[in-house]
């Protein structure tokens, strides 16, 4: 190791040598007396926090190889030079650098003054950002240097000049110093730092600690124009605006709450910055400061919450009216009685839809739209609008001390028609038809692809079974002595296991016994139950069939299905993959292609998703019924998973039972097909949340189960002959 850095030396020193002169900063020394910070200790003193404070500002404006110039890059830059320096930074400016440029501009800067472990870093990049797909799935985030070629004519050219989001990490590693901040007014994936919303920390030991902080102007494939807002919104916050406690300090966390609330609102939510710390756990504990240029609130004499301490979330905010981005000037007198005059007034929230809707706010009623919501909190709020005959729509609606006046305003999507049972089981209908089963491009069991006639019109569960949904037809069934828990599982008669609750053993089961009954753990009920035995899905139908006045199908425990009754039941194979593929020749319900915003799978990055076993960490591994509809949920972007027919989730979440034994398929043409007479194992379809995508897709075949035996990735989903009595027409509405 002593001879790499001793080989490195001369390098080291002829990039230093290299830079250009103007660079680097002509009064180093004369601008140190600007960067002292000091910070209340708990002991209620003060202590010195930064010995130096540099920034390092890379502006790319002139590209030579197809990507479009960014003239405004070069205004900016001069803006962020500006408010740096009052902030008590040596500011270094290194404009349109090619690829060798780049990094010597980066590591001179971090060997010049990286070094020092009391400075603090701040990195600002403006220019061009991309973000490429890994082939393992992941995305990668570069920011463009002015020879980088356009990745989709020169993708070699690319990945050897643009400088990729694992080098910005090394970057960030070699810096000794013990607070960097790097921003980059670029859009790109931001996978390699942690996504945080957390609330600020109380100026103190925190700040003390080693960080390494992130802030992009916008997520993968969101646009970012020329005049950009995000830098005006960067200076406004050095100037005061991001010190949203009101104690004076502007942190990186507070910088990054402020720049997403007010990048949102004036892009009218085309931009959505990002912002978190690196994911390692030496260097994610500190928080950047700055010091607030109009000085802590309580000495303004200003109450309210900032004045109790009491940060203000910011995430997804929907102004009332956008305006343009403010102009950056100083603030005067007027202004600041104008906000005191302002703060007096209640917080409304205006609501709008076409077609008019219920407007439901934190889940409770309010009126239907229009409507105005006056009085709301600091902090998220979820707006829910609701329809017969439309998707439900829904939005986080964050309130911070900026604003007082909020508005949202739908367009309701038409939804696909579905009838709900007497009990609340909503169900899509398939009509009868024809369609080809199997595939020629899958596994050797897909195998041949054979004509498949259905006769009857059917009602299939618009979404898999969730525990809800479970634990009240199965109470139904211990009511009437048909299940017990006294094993601590759920059984049937003879013994026979129902569904795994002990058994399973490793906390991603949905349901608990308590007094006798069963009941969905907190936070699971609109999560599809699993852990349920293919005999547990057929009691299950008999449970909820009786419940709704239809007949029982199954006789248990023998399982023995009478296909002449129209009560619940298991959806054949054949009949689940037409409800899958329709009559199409795509491999999944909404086309050929898979990605993280249509299904849950290994990987897929939802929400819910923990990266270690038993993978329950975030509320997941599953995700509740109908997650992937084509909406925002809480930054997180679906796609519409719907099936031809309206059902969701038949790829991924969980795999579902069907109704067949497992064999193999035959090349005849078959009508209304049951599967084999015997086996010995069930088969189940759709992939789940253990899987890869690459296992996704609707002519998949799985068994690997007896009927008696459970899984966390096996659920189910019922089917119902479509002349059953008690069903009508619903939507979902109020």
């Amino acid at each position: 190791m002593a001879r790499l850095s001793a080989a490195l030396a001369p390098v080291i020193a002829l990039v230093l040598a290299t830079l250009p002169t103007w660079a680097l900063p002509a009064q180093e020394a004369a601008s140190r007396s600007l960067n002292v910070i000091k910070v209340p200790t708990a002991s209620g003193g003060e202590e010195r926090l930064y010995d130096e404070s540099h920034a390092l500002v890379v502006a790319v404006s002139r590209y030579t190889r197809g990507w479009p110039s960014l003239p405004g890059v070069r205004v900016d830059a001069e803006r962020v030079e500006a408010a740096l320096k009052a902030a008590g930074f040596s500011v270094t400016v290194v404009s349109d650098p090619d690829a060798e440029g780049l990094r010597d501009a980066f590591e001179g800067f971090i060997q010049r003054y990286g070094q020092g472990v009391g400075n603090r870093l701040l990195f600002y990049f403006a220019g061009h950002g991309h973000t490429l797909r890994q082939s393992y799935g992941e995305e990668m985030g570069y920011i463009v240097p002015v020879d980088a070629p356009l990745p989709d004519r020169d993708p070699a050219g690319f990945l050897a000049k643009a400088m990729d989001m694992q080098m910005i990490e090394v970057y960030a590693k070699r810096i000794q110093s013990k607070h960097a901040l790097f921003l980059f007014d670029s859009c790109f994936s931001g996978s390699l730092f942690a996504i945080t919303r957390a609330v600020p920390e109380s100026i103190g030991y925190k700040t003390s600690r080693p960080v390494r902080q992130f802030i992009t102007s916008g997520s993968a494939d969101e646009a970012v124009a020329d005049d950009s807002i995000f830098c005006r919104q960067f200076v406004e916050a050095l100037q005061g605006d991001g010190d949203l406690d009101g104690d004076g300090y502007v942190t990186g966390t507070e910088l990054g709450m402020f720049l997403q609330d007010s990048v949102i609102n004036y892009t009218r939510s085309s931009q959505h910055p990002q912002y978190g710390k690196i994911r390692n756990p030496n260097l994610d504990k500190g928080d950047f400061v700055f010091a607030s240029a109009r000085g802590p609130e309580r000495e303004r004499g200003k109450g309210g919450a900032a004045a109790d301490g009491v940060p203000s979330a910011a995430t997804s905010v929907i102004p009332a009216s956008p305006s343009p981005a403010p102009a950056i000037a100083a603030r005067d007198d007027s202004a600041s009685a104008t906000a005191k005059a302002e703060g007096e007034r209640p917080v409304t929230l205006s609501v709008t839809s076409v077609p008019p809707s219920a407007v439901y706010l934190d889940g409770e009623l309010r009126g239907d739209s229009p409507l105005e919501l006056s009085g709301l909190e600091t902090g998220e709020h979820r707006v829910e609008l609701r329809l017969d005959g439309y998707k439900r729509f829904s939005a986080t609606v964050t309130v911070t001390r900026f604003k007082k006046d909020y508005a949202l305003s739908a367009e309701l999507a038409a939804d696909k028609p579905f009838v709900r049972s007497s009990s609340g089981l909503i169900l899509v209908p398939l009509a009868a038809g024809i369609f080809d089963m199997g595939s020629s491009r899958g596994e050797a069991d897909e195998r041949p692809v054979h004509r498949v006639t259905f006769v009857r019109d059917l009602l299939i569960g618009r979404h898999e079974v969730t525990n809800a949904q479970f634990c009240e037809a199965m109470n139904h069934a211990l009511a009437k002595g048909a299940a017990s828990l006294g094993s601590g599982d759920l059984r049937g008669p003879g013994d026979q296991l129902y569904a795994a609750l002990k058994g399973l053993g490793d906390r991603q089961t949905g349901l608990e016994a308590q007094d006798g009954r069963l009941a969905p753990r907190r936070g699971k009920a609109d999560h599809p139950v699993v852990g349920v035995s293919w005999f547990g899905a057929l009691a299950f139908c008999n449970a909820a069939s009786e419940r709704d006045g239809l007949e029982p199908v199954y006789t248990l425990p023998s399982g023995a299905c009478d296909w002449t009754k129209r009560g619940y039941r298991l959806p054949t194979e054949a009949e689940w993959e037409y409800a899958a593929c329709g009559t199409g020749l795509y491999r999944r319900p909404w086309g050929d292609d898979i990605d993280e915003r249509f299904a849950n799978y290994f990987g897929s990055k939802d929400p819910f998703e923990s990266p270690n076993p038993p993978y329950d960490q975030k509320g997941g591994p599953t995700t509740p019924v109908g997650f992937y509809d084509g909406s925002g949920r809480d930054g997180f972007k679906t796609g519409d998973s719907a099936a031809p027919c309206g059902a969701y989730d038949l790829i991924g979440n969980v795999h579902e039972w069907c109704w067949d034994w497992y064999g193999s398929y035959g090349a005849r043409e078959q009508k209304d097909p049951r599967g084999p007479a015997t086996g010995s194992k069930r088969v189940y379809r759709g992939g789940s949340w253990m899987l890869s995508d690459t296992q996704l897709y609707s002519t998949k075949r799985f068994a690997d189960f007896g009927p008696e035996e459970c899984s966390p990735a096996i659920g189910f989903r019922v089917a119902v002959d479509a002349t059953a009595p008690g069903f009508v027409g619903s939507s979902g509405g109020r």
